[in-house]
């Protein structure tokens, strides 16, 4: 899965893009697309059953 960020959007979303490229080497699979698309568009992921914390390659890089 290839993803890229503009500037506006990396100084705007909460993601912590050290944590992101370090993540980039890491396998990733189709199962990982679904999970991360939902965190990208930053849902209220408490009402999405099917979402799984472990899949979205994202989920640990959130800034808190």
């Amino acid at each position: 899965m290839i993803m890229g960020f503009s500037n506006a959007w990396a100084k705007n979303e909460p993601f912590d893009l050290d944590c992101l490229r370090k993540n980039a080497e890491q396998p990733y699979s189709h199962d990982n697309f679904f999970h991360t698309v939902f965190s990208l568009m930053d849902m209220d992921m408490t009402s999405l059953k099917e979402y799984r914390t472990e899949l979205d390659i994202l989920a640990q890089c959130k800034k808190k």
